[in-house]
């Protein structure tokens, strides 16, 4: 590791939690696993140590990763604000919102989790359509004997022919497969860059908090919720046909993307405090560990 590189990434930043904090920096934190609240400061929430760190050609430890995302946030957070008042932006600052928006998405442990989860099952079903193969055709095994004899001539005594047909017959060959850093920091690139189209063809609607309510936000700040019931085939996704995105951008303030009335124009709604409630819950709801705001008993009501 490369002394004096930043180890507690954020994965939500920190400007960005400021926007819920009083006076930018005190903030309350309810932890769902422990039903507590704590005081806590934008800088203490939000980050696991070396979160994107990636290994570098000259096999050093870089966070490289970290020091980029920092770049997009310092630009993109004061168009949040910006975002709290516009009826249209600039092209190129609607495209930073959105580009922000979509590696918000991306950048969460919980996506990483989804991530992890599907990388297991795509493998799992590789593993056993290809070992199934290699049962099926003599050559096929032979040759994966070989592979594993050139590996460690005694995990033939381990993987053997029986072993393999139990292996294969059961739900899972790998019961967990976690992407390396490198993947993963590549597949929140990739993924943001795939969406951001999608979002800036969607109708953008500013929600406004009527005095003495207020919005939170929380460890999974983009939550999506769809009032159809869900395809076999489907499952909730940003760009998901019908999806409602619901984007805290302050706690005054929730951004509403949705399918409607597509077009390069952003609405505004005064809504009560009962449609706030309704918010909140969700956004505490869909939240992996936490949830943050700077109002404490605003928390406890939602705990």
């Amino acid at each position: 590791m490369v002394k004096n590189q930043p180890r507690d990434h954020h994965y939500v930043p920190q400007g960005y939690l400021r926007l819920f904090a009083e006076n930018k920096n005190v903030l309350y934190v309810s932890n769902k696993q422990f039903d507590s609240i704590r005081l806590t400061s934008p800088k203490g929430i939000g980050y696991l140590k070396d979160f994107y760190t990636v290994d570098t050609v000259d096999e050093t430890d870089s966070a490289e990763v970290e020091r980029n995302l920092s770049k997009i946030e310092t630009g993109c957070i004061p168009l949040l604000g910006k975002l709290l008042y516009a009826e249209d932006l600039p092209n190129a600052e609607w495209a930073d919102v959105a580009i922000y928006i979509a590696l918000q998405y991306g950048r969460t442990p919980h996506m990483r989790n989804k991530m992890d989860t599907a990388a297991t099952a795509l493998l799992n079903n590789y593993l056993k359509d290809t070992l199934t193969d290699a049962l099926d055709d003599p050559r096929k095994y032979a040759e994966l004997e070989r592979e594993i004899a050139e590996k460690d001539p005694k995990l033939l005594v381990v993987h053997t022919r029986e072993n393999i047909e139990k292996l294969v017959s059961g739900p899972k060959i790998l019961e967990e497969f976690n992407l390396d850093n490198g993947t993963y920091v590549q597949s929140i690139f990739r993924m943001a860059g795939e969406i951001v189209d999608g979002l800036l063809k969607r109708h953008w609607t500013v929600l406004h908090a009527p005095k003495g309510s207020s919005f939170i936000t929380s460890d999974n700040p983009l939550t999506l919720s769809i009032d159809r019931t869900l395809l076999p085939y489907e499952s909730l996704a940003i760009l998901l046909p019908g999806a409602m995105r619901y984007f805290p951008l302050s706690a005054k303030a929730c951004l509403l993307i949705t399918d409607e009335n597509v077009g390069r124009i952003i609405s505004h709604k005064a809504i009560t405090k009962d449609e706030v409630r309704r918010i909140n819950k969700l956004l505490y709801r869909e939240s992996l560990k936490y949830a943050v705001s700077g109002n404490r008993r605003l928390l406890s009501s939602l705990m």
